[in-house]
């Protein structure tokens, strides 16, 4: 028998679904150009203004008009340059998603909303029971003493706000820490945690 061709072949597969070979697209996959713009990065580098969106966005949400928006935003991005706001206070304001987050973030851009935090003196408390499970794992003892300490020392240095501490205080794995209390605390303060954990060998 004659070798069907490919097109016949086509045919008969859209004949027995009922199909029609004149529903058969000819057109072929095209790759993007060389020069098709990347989808947009992730901001890493806040600006004031930057700044000033994302606090005018939590005052009036996604749908304020311009009549809203431009003094807000002159506000902010003039009150963010003042302050002589840092790269890192700058991205964590930008990442914030609610202002409680922002005074944390930036204490001198809302000081009549100061965020209570864990006095420094008060760590080794407040990581008492996690050092427990080094007691009930001896032969990991080095890494979680380790582990342990960066988490302290994170409590020590980041600024840990007291409802975070609190909820650390009454856990006994390092390891839960992240997913238990999240809740408690900024997005960036997790990182500025899990960074100091993550380095530790």
């Amino acid at each position: 028998m004659r070798e069907m061709t490919r097109s016949a072949i086509v045919i008969l597969v859209l004949a027995a679904c009922g199909g029609s070979s004149r529903q058969v697209s000819q057109a072929r996959y095209q790759p993007p150009a060389a020069n098709h713009p990347p989808p947009p990065a992730y901001l890493t580098e806040a600006t004031c203004a930057d700044v000033a969106t994302n606090l005018a966005s939590l005052d009036l949400g996604n749908h304020a008009d311009e009549e809203q928006l431009e003094p807000l935003l002159a506000q902010y991005t003039a009150s963010c340059a003042k302050l002589l706001l840092n790269q890192v206070e700058r991205q964590c304001v930008y990442d914030a998603t609610d202002r409680t987050t922002v005074a944390w973030c930036a204490p001198r851009m809302m000081p009549d909303a100061a965020v209570a935090v864990v006095d420094p003196r008060d760590c080794p408390a407040v990581v008492e029971q996690l050092r427990l499970q080094i007691a009930a794992q001896p032969s990991q003892t080095r890494l979680l003493e380790r582990q342990i300490n960066a988490v302290q020392t994170s409590c020590e240095r980041d600024r840990w706000p007291s409802a975070f501490g609190d909820c650390v205080r009454k856990l006994r794995y390092s390891g839960n820490v992240a997913p238990f209390c999240a809740g408690a605390a900024p997005a960036a303060l997790l990182r500025m945690m899990n960074e100091r954990v993550a380095l530790v060998k």
